[in-house]
């Protein structure tokens, strides 16, 4: 049985060092708080617990946002398929199973540190929560979460034989469990300038890094990068230095808004 294996990086050249040492395909997920789970947003439903009536209520809100969606995106974008829609819905919020990961762990760093929770003092923000950014290996994880011959390495939709045990109108019975590592859609700019990767979940509501340890998976395919809360500050402004700033993760005008802000002091 594998174990999860956690690694302290207190600098950002901690940080590229661990990354320089990455010689295969690693994908990277930056989150706000160190405890939070590896799971996606369809699957935090406040009441339902239960794989067949999450997936009805996904289909459902997909129904609902194809009705609904047509004046903002038109009607050509509505009539996509079933995962193109979820990539569309997941771009803009609507709980799917998708979970965003990154081909570039700078900016899985950036998300890590911004997200963190913090108060606000007269000497700056003081950091509540210790961050994580976890690794993927999702060439090794594929292998063992579709077990075929030969190993499908990463999934670029649409490749429908692999998929069809992941769409929303599937039948039930040929639901497949574990979660899978697949290229997106890339219908945005903000897409493309983050690099965005996905993982697709499937019946098993479990979060990835218990299903990691429980279902055997490779040791090492995922890893946990925890960095504490009283190294955030001086981390996040290392990563600006370097390049790493809003107006890059977000080429738009609401990314160059929080550059600015952040520039001259403000609270962002």
């Amino acid at each position: 049985m594998p174990t999860l294996v956690t690694k302290d990086i207190e600098s950002l050249s901690g940080y590229m060092a661990f990354v320089e040492k990455q010689t295969e395909t690693r994908w990277y997920r930056g989150c706000g708080d160190a405890s939070y789970e590896l799971m996606p947003s369809l699957y935090r439903h406040p009441q339902l617990i239960d794989a067949s009536s999450l997936f009805k209520h996904e289909f459902d809100i997909l129904k609902r946002f194809r009705q609904r969606s047509i004046p903002y995106i038109g009607s050509t974008l509505a009539d996509n398929d079933d995962l193109s829609t979820l990539f569309i819905m997941q771009h803009f919020g609507v709980p799917t199973r998708l979970l965003d990961w990154t081909e570039n762990p700078y900016i899985a760093l950036y998300f890590a540190l911004t997200d963190a929770k913090s108060l606000r003092t007269p000497k700056g923000p003081e950091y509540q929560d210790d961050v994580t950014i976890w690794v993927l290996d999702p060439i090794a994880w594929n292998g063992k979460a579709l077990d075929v011959d030969p190993t499908p390495g990463i999934i670029s939709p649409p490749e429908e034989d692999l998929l069809n045990g992941y769409l929303p109108s599937g039948s039930p019975k040929h639901r497949k469990p574990d979660p899978i590592a697949l290229y997106g859609v890339y219908n945005s700019p903000r897409i493309v300038a983050q690099r965005g990767v996905f993982t697709l979940f499937g019946a098993n509501i479990k979060p990835m890094e218990q299903l990691y340890v429980n279902n055997n998976y490779p040791q090492d395919c995922l890893l946990k990068l925890i960095i504490q809360k009283q190294y955030i500050k001086e981390m996040l402004e290392a990563l600006i230095r370097i390049g790493i700033t809003d107006s890059v993760i977000f080429p738009d005008l609401q990314g160059l808004a929080k550059e600015l802000k952040r520039f001259f002091g403000f609270w962002v």
